[in-house]
């Protein structure tokens, strides 16, 4: 403004020249303000000097910039540049200054070892991590492994922690392979497996697995220093034709210290009726049931183990092959099989001993059981089928070969009869040694038929065969008063055979052959008849001329008021 003879603000000002003046212009200087900024404010802090609100034209103000603790400082910006903390500014007008600072940024890398033994989980997962940054790190172990602790930057053991980032980090998470306890559950040693067996796991832990169909079982994920157990169970799986009376030979042997290698699962399997002892009575025991007869002091049938169990106690590494041999009660030969019983052959063998015969009321019927000499025979097993009406069952008769053996009988249904005998001392001399005897006592029929389902020396295949039994009839010899099938004569046959019936009644009458499958093979009659006996023979060709393929044959006899049929076997 102006002072002393003149005033105002303006900068030109009119002076009247009226007297003498004393004029003054004053002048002030010009001021301009700083405003300082920080990114991100909490990044550091900024100090000025001089320190004042404003700032005269030309004046300079130094500013130094000072990082907080996890950042650094960057630059200036605004109306400064730069990366110097410390900077000069000349106040020629108003300032804004921001001071730039930069979170220190660190590593976290995290190795899993082994590699396939887990995964570890960030949270955050980012590359780098500020200064200060909590981070947690989660490990979860694959199957087979246990988390076993972190090393490196980081020791601790628990497998979800929190930590904080404040400089560049390498961390492992260590992870130990669980153990397995495995093995195969099999047949008495053999490369039979057992499978769908219940294995059983106790102990620090509780678990139950199934032998597979290679019989294999395992248990994994198992932590090392624990104690387990393991056992073996199973039921069913059991066809009592396992047991026969060879079984029962074996064991009379076994309990007299006849058997040299008595290993402890034979021992075991002939042990019936589970005292840890093997006696004559466990002997008994499997003859009574081979036979079909029940003792309320048997387990045979039941399955039985060995090592009954086992014990790993502070378990410390894998143990494989820890196999369970198992054996079913009785079966002391050891012929089982998953699925039943399998014959060695396909082809059935025909007991040769077994004869037509014609009888007449009253007479025996004798089937006679003979040693070739072939082979020692220890045991046998019979099963025959008859027709209770015609036949009756009297008794059986030993030789002086079969003298020590010990026989035991079934009879208990009317056209069934079970034999089943065994001896120390086989039989090896050639000879009858048993014989089956039965009386004709008729029926309305003029032939029956004897069935020998089974015969079985030792645990061979059996041998099977078919007798028919012609009944002279008594009384008159007029025309047939029923109908009726017999059976052919010869049976088995080759190469052909005899087939009778009869007729009260004018009749057509069908007779056909079909194989074992149901299938047609031959028409022998398709006409009508008059009342009478009647034979009819079969050559063994089917319908085209074709020699048929031995084997069981089954022929069927139809009429309007009769129906029946039988079963045949046509050797070649």
């Amino acid at each position: 403004h102006w002072s002393g003879d003149a005033s105002g603000s303006n900068e030109s000002v009119t002076i009247t020249m009226d007297d003498d003046k004393s004029v003054t212009a004053v002048f002030a200087a010009q001021t301009y303000t700083l405003n300082v900024s920080r990114n991100p404010t909490d990044g550091g802090s900024v100090t000025r000097s001089p320190d004042k609100s404003s700032y005269s034209y030309g004046e300079e103000v130094t500013l130094i910039a000072a990082p907080a603790s996890g950042y650094s400082f960057s630059q200036w910006s605004g109306d400064a540049s730069g990366t110097s903390q410390s900077i000069t500014v000349v106040m020629n007008g108003n300032k804004n200054i921001t001071a730039e600072f930069a979170a220190i940024q660190y590593s976290l890398t995290i190795t899993v070892d082994p590699p396939d033994g887990g995964i570890v989980v960030k949270i955050p997962d980012k590359k780098t991590y500020n200064a200060g940054e909590n981070v947690r790190i989660k490990a979860s172990a694959n199957d087979d492994y246990r988390f076993d602790g972190w090393s490196g930057d980081i020791n601790d053991n628990r497998s979800n922690i929190s930590i904080t980032i404040n400089s560049d980090m390498n961390i492992v998470a260590h992870f130990k392979e669980k153990h397995k306890v495995g093995g195969y559950v099999i047949y008495r040693g053999s490369e039979v497996p057992i499978s769908n067996t219940q294995v059983v796991m106790t102990g620090d832990t509780s678990a139950v697995t199934f032998a597979d169909q290679t019989g294999y079982y395992e248990f994994n994920s198992l932590d090392e220093g624990k104690d387990y157990f393991t056992l073996a169970t199973k039921q069913g799986d059991f066809d009592q034709e396992f047991i026969l009376s060879y079984d029962a030979a074996m064991a009379a042997r076994l309990a007299l210290g006849l058997i040299a290698d008595s290993s402890r699962i034979l021992k075991i399997a002939a042990d019936a009726d589970r005292n840890n002892q093997v006696q004559m009575f466990d002997a008994a025991l499997i003859a009574q049931f081979a036979v079909g007869l029940a003792n309320s002091a048997s387990r045979i049938g039941d399955w039985a183990f060995a090592p009954e169990n086992r014990h790993y106690e502070d378990l410390d590494s894998n143990y494989l092959y820890q196999d369970f041999n198992g054996t079913i009660i009785g079966d002391v030969d050891g012929n089982w099989q998953p699925g039943g019983y399998l014959p060695k052959s396909n082809v059935p063998k025909v007991y040769s001993y077994l004869q037509n015969q014609e009888k007449n009321i009253g007479d025996q019927v004798r089937i006679p059981f003979v040693s070739d000499g072939s082979h020692e025979i220890l045991s046998f097993d019979i099963k025959v089928s008859y027709d209770h009406k015609s036949l009756k069952f009297v008794g059986f008769e030993q030789s002086e070969l079969s003298d020590d053996f010990q026989i035991f009988l079934n009879d208990t249904k009317p056209d069934e009869v079970i034999l089943g005998g065994f001896g120390i001392d086989p039989i090896g001399e050639t000879g009858e040694y048993l014989t089956l005897i039965f009386e004709v006592i008729g029926n309305s029929k003029s032939s029956t038929q004897v069935e020998l389902n089974s015969y079985r020396i030792n645990n061979e295949d059996p041998q099977q065969g078919f007798a028919t039994i012609v009944i002279n009839p008594a009384g008159n010899k007029d025309l047939p008063k029923n109908y009726a099938l017999m059976n052919n004569y010869p049976n088995p046959f080759n190469p052909e055979t005899s087939i009778k019936f009869q007729l009260p009644k004018h009749d057509h009458v069908v007779i056909k052959i079909f194989n074992a499958v149901g299938q047609e093979v031959r028409v022998l009659v398709d006409e009508d008849k008059a009342p009478g006996t009647y034979e009819v023979k079969w050559d063994g060709r089917d319908n085209y001329g074709n020699i048929a393929p031995s084997g069981n044959y089954i022929y069927r006899m139809r009429t309007k008021r009769f129906r029946d049929a039988r079963r045949m076997v046509f050797l070649k």
